[in-house]
């Protein structure tokens, strides 16, 4: 079974002790102005240098308003994110299905907050059920009832500031396009914030993904895992794309722009990247690279896959329906009869303009009742801390720090 709950974070500083009380005196969420917790939660999390807005059913990024909804620095109102969010791709039968936390497209979602026994309730009463929200461990009601606890019952809390949520991809409905088929998945998020050196500029994701297939029959095959963002940078229409690519396994992917924003006290180029620091486990050979004859990188089963695909696509040219999603992931060029397989052909970009990009790494397989656990971090940079070689920096010491055993 590939289920790996194995946070490594919890000996990557703390190898002495598990459990880290936090300061229930910190509380920077903004749970407390309101009593009530719906279904669909929206908090900022801002521990550190990244202020963000995430919610409980697989988005963030994105504000209450539907606007940008991620700032860097924390305070500095430089906006970098409209929205962003996991997309998990699969076949099942002859179906290839995509659900997403968030669609580049109209910015909806397909998944639901808590595991798939509650969609139901959600529907009919989307007050239901209060537990399936977004735990904050910096907020004190939080805390109190902490989810993620070791063998007897200790809370675990890894970062400054952790976040722990589950949602689920079983409801149909939720599905943006016909015929609403969808893959039956449950996904644990947890992100992690540290306030230190050039941490205070990063935000660690951990999603453990499940097949939870309710008949135990559907195994998901060809799988790929990855996220769309729509990474809008101050003005919208003036963002550039990129990857960075080393020997198949140190991939940094970014959107960035090269000139001055608007009323922003920080100089050009401004940066937001994403590295991944661990992917699923592979299950049979997987070539990564330009040429499948020649690849540059050989994972066999049972290693973890590196990134497998970085593509860009602007806001008139984007896709639109789960095949088009699927093309994306597994690395082809959709906007072509027949797909063209061209998975880091956008790697340099030259065009200025309303930018989206994905990142992916696959193909694997999950059975019922299996589940894998991918690890990504989000990094900034500007022209006063250094640009793209500070971005880099940033990207090695997430590697290093997360690798620490």
């Amino acid at each position: 079974m590939k289920y790996e709950n194995d946070f490594k974070f919890l000996i990557i500083v703390f190898t002495t002790c598990l459990i880290i009380f936090v300061s229930l005196t910190k509380v920077l969420s903004y749970k407390k102005m309101s009593s009530v917790v719906e279904t669909h939660e929206l908090e900022k999390v801002e521990i550190n240098q990244v202020e963000i807005y995430m919610n409980n059913y697989g988005q963030y990024g994105q504000s209450p308003a539907h606007t940008s909804g991620c700032w860097w620095p924390k305070g500095s109102a430089n906006a970098y994110i409209f929205g962003t969010g996991l997309w998990v791709a699969g076949v099942l039968g002859t179906d290839t299905i995509v659900v997403n936390g968030y669609n580049t497209v109209g910015a909806g979602e397909e998944f639901m907050p808590g595991p798939w026994e509650h969609n139901e309730d959600h529907l009919n009463n989307p007050l239901s059920h209060p537990e399936d929200r977004l735990y904050v461990s910096t907020v004190a009601e939080d805390f109190a009832v902490w989810p993620l606890v070791d063998s007897i019952g200790n809370k675990i809390v890894i970062g400054d500031q952790d976040t722990w949520c589950l949602f689920n991809s079983h409801e149909p409905t939720r599905q943006t396009e016909p015929p609403y088929i969808t893959i039956p998945l449950t996904v644990t998020r947890n992100t992690f914030a540290w306030e230190r050196g050039l941490l205070e500029n990063m935000l660690f994701f951990e999603y453990i993904i499940e097949n939870t297939d309710t008949a135990s029959t559907d195994t998901i095959f060809d799988m790929y895992v990855g996220f769309g963002c729509d990474l809008d940078i101050g003005n919208a229409t003036d963002d550039l794309v990129g990857l960075d690519r080393i020997d198949g396994q140190w991939s940094l992917g970014y959107t960035y722009t090269p000139t001055q924003e608007s009323g922003w006290d920080a100089l050009p180029p401004y940066y937001i990247g994403y590295r991944f620091l661990q992917g699923p486990i592979a299950d049979d050979t997987v070539k990564v690279g330009q040429d499948p004859m020649n690849p540059d990188t050989i994972i066999s089963p049972g290693e973890r896959i590196p990134l497998t695909a970085f593509k860009k696509f602007t806001i008139s040219v984007e896709p639109s329906n789960d095949l088009e999603r699927y093309l994306v992931m597994a690395g082809y060029d959709f906007t072509v009869t027949p797909p063209v397989y061209n998975p880091f052909g956008d790697s340099l970009d030259t065009d200025p303009s309303d930018k989206r990009m994905a990142m992916s790494s696959g193909p694997f397989i999950l059975a019922p009742g299996e589940a894998d656990t991918v690890v990504i971090v989000m990094m900034f940079s500007n022209g006063n801390t250094g640009g793209l070689l500070y971005l880099k920096q940033e990207a090695d010491v997430a590697k290093r720090f997360y690798n620490v055993k």
